[in-house]
């Protein structure tokens, strides 16, 4: 009995030697031996602010995008967040709701692309954040999910060109 065990365990580890060998894999789990979960930690943003002129004047019409700050070798590198971008509206503000990697700092860019409509032709501007924390939704059953972050950005005031 023990040994009919033994080989049938040195058979499998043949079985999954060989496969790697031909670059195929079987989890465990297909086999039904244990349970594996395959993925990365996801988190909700919902970030909100206010666009304004020097003098606080809300701008309507600029491009704002998301971005989630990543270090690699001590060097920071903004990644674009998926999603197209959303634009402020007449009262100068905006809200971007995304799902990406829970990010420890996100970065908003803002550009304004309508030239002179918006009462005038502003250069572009960025903020970064990293003063808020994810909050877990007991209801929530996906153990990737690390939760939601409620972001609400100063006002970034953009200087005419």
């Amino acid at each position: 009995m023990k040994t009919q065990k033994h080989n049938k365990t040195r058979a499998l580890r043949f079985f999954f030697m060989l496969l790697a060998l031909l670059g195929m894999g079987v989890s465990c789990e297909e086999l039904g031996i244990v349970e594996v979960m395959y993925g990365s930690p996801t988190a909700h943003f919902s970030v909100k602010g206010k666009v304004t002129d020097d003098s606080g004047n809300p701008i309507q019409n600029i491009e704002v995008y998301l971005y989630g700050v990543t270090n690699y070798e001590g060097q920071d590198y903004a990644v674009p967040n998926p999603g197209l971008p959303v634009m402020t509206d007449s009262k100068g503000t905006y809200l971007i709701e995304r799902s990406d990697r829970p990010y420890s700092t996100i970065q908003v860019n803002v550009k304004d692309i309508d030239g002179t409509a918006n009462g005038g032709e502003f250069a572009s501007d960025s903020l970064r954040n990293s003063t808020y924390v994810f909050i877990k939704d007991k209801k929530d059953k996906d153990s990737w999910s690390i939760g939601t972050a409620d972001i609400t950005m100063p006002d970034i005031k953009l200087k005419k060109q």
